[in-house]
């Protein structure tokens, strides 16, 4: 489910390449970079909408597992639609739910959001016993969706895995969305745009290179332990101003930023545990910050 996008199209091109038969559902009506493995004469394309039970009822046929990528809002735009973000992420995943179990589904994968569900942090990294106390909708629903997996699974016995992810980023990732500050950046830098940061840039993000995401993903596929929810993050914080002389490094020129106010839905500092994973999953984080900026950048001049 949505494996024509960002993430979904690094997750099908290494499916591909570990011999698994895959099917993809998504809308197939914005930009797509599945051209590298689309060829694959053994991918099943699906286009429909993921807020249509008769499309989501066809996509399910034969299927062992779902990757749950879909997502129809970001979370600094959510909280002006709480309604449609219910509508179109909450409900149509308990319909996708309902029809798993009608398919004999086996299990589900399910990206939620480690930058959004925990809210403000008391403590850093986050474990994934921390509190939720999400600031938006996005989080809100995500979280929501997260107790329906584990309500069907307790009444259906389907097996299900959540990955709470930091911020990905990489190549193929949408610069021109307002989501991704590293793509976004970058392209703003190579375009001569100048920046904008929120508050005094000391907000601090952990970004994930998008390979070292796939590789948790894919690693989730034959993982039936007791840890269903796991944290999936480079476990290191960067702020913005701290990645602004990362880019100026990488790209060897200054940088020019403006200052914005802060938003009320952000939060200063987001920072994950990984422990779980990088124990149940034996997996481990193999990019640093620089090596993604310097992929990311490659990618980027590339295509402008």
């Amino acid at each position: 489910m949505g494996g024509n996008g960002f993430i979904g199209s690094h997750l099908v091109s290494n499916l591909v390449k570990n011999n698994h038969q895959v099917k993809i559902f998504d809308r197939f009506n914005h930009d797509s970079f599945l051209h590298t493995v689309i060829k694959n004469s053994e991918i099943e394309i699906i286009k429909g909408d993921f807020n249509n039970p008769t499309d989501i009822n066809k996509a399910l046929i034969n299927v062992d597992v779902v990757y749950h990528l879909i997502s129809s809002t970001i979370p600094k735009t959510s909280n002006q639609n709480p309604i449609f973000d219910i509508e179109t992420n909450l409900v149509s995943t308990v319909k996708l739910l309902e029809a798993a179990v009608i398919h004999n589904v086996k299990k589900i994968i399910f990206i939620s959001s480690g930058g959004t569900v925990y809210g403000m942090p008391s403590t850093t990294p986050i474990h994934e016993t921390h509190e939720t106390n999400p600031l938006c909708s996005y989080g809100i629903v995500k979280l929501a969706i997260e107790k329906y997996l584990a309500l069907f699974s307790n009444l259906h016995n389907i097996d299900y895995q959540i990955f709470r992810v930091s911020n990905p980023y990489g190549e193929w990732q949408p610069y021109l969305k307002g989501q991704g500050v590293i793509s976004t950046f970058i392209h703003k830098i190579l375009t001569k745009q100048t920046l904008e940061i929120w508050g005094d840039g000391s907000i601090t993000r952990d970004y994930l290179y998008i390979q070292d995401l796939i590789n948790a993903l894919i690693s989730g596929l034959d993982y039936h332990g007791e840890h269903k929810i796991m944290n999936i993050g480079s476990s290191q914080g960067t702020s913005l101003i701290e990645l602004i002389h990362i880019l100026e490094n990488v790209l060897t020129e200054k940088i020019d930023y403006n200052i914005k106010s802060s938003r009320r839905s952000d939060v200063s500092i987001n920072i994950l545990d990984n422990s779980i994973a990088k124990r149940e999953l034996n997996w481990e984080i193999k990019t640093t910050l620089t090596d993604g900026i310097i992929a990311t950048k490659k990618w980027l001049e590339r295509i402008i």
